[in-house]
C-alpha cells in the first residue's frame, strides 16, 4: 500500500515537472517572438526616419536647383572653389 502511494505521488510529481517544463518553454518562445516583433519594429522606425531624412534632402536639393536654375545666366556665383 505505501508503495502505490508513493508511486502515485512520484507520478504526480513528474506530471507536475512536465507541466512546469512545457510552460518554461512557452514564456521563453513567447519572449523570444516579442523581442523579434520590437526589433522589427525598431527597423521600420528607423527606415521610416532614413526615408524622412532623404525626403528632406531631396526637397532641399530641388530647392537649391531651382534658385540656380532661376538665376540669371549673366549672374556667377560668388566665392571661391579653393579650399
Amino acid at each position: 500500500m505505501v508503495e502505490l502511494i508513493g508511486g502515485i505521488f512520484v507520478l504526480l510529481l513528474g506530471a507536475l515537472s512536465v507541466l512546469f517544463k512545457q510552460r518554461n518553454n512557452a514564456r521563453k518562445k513567447a519572449d523570444t517572438a516579442e523581442r523579434k516583433a520590437e526589433q522589427v519594429i525598431a527597423v521600420r522606425e528607423k527606415e521610416r526616419d532614413i526615408d524622412q531624412a532623404r525626403a528632406e534632402a531631396r526637397n532641399e536639393s530641388q530647392e537649391v536647383q531651382r534658385e540656380a536654375d532661376e538665376r540669371p545666366t549673366t549672374d556667377r556665383p560668388t566665392g571661391s572653389f579653393r579650399r
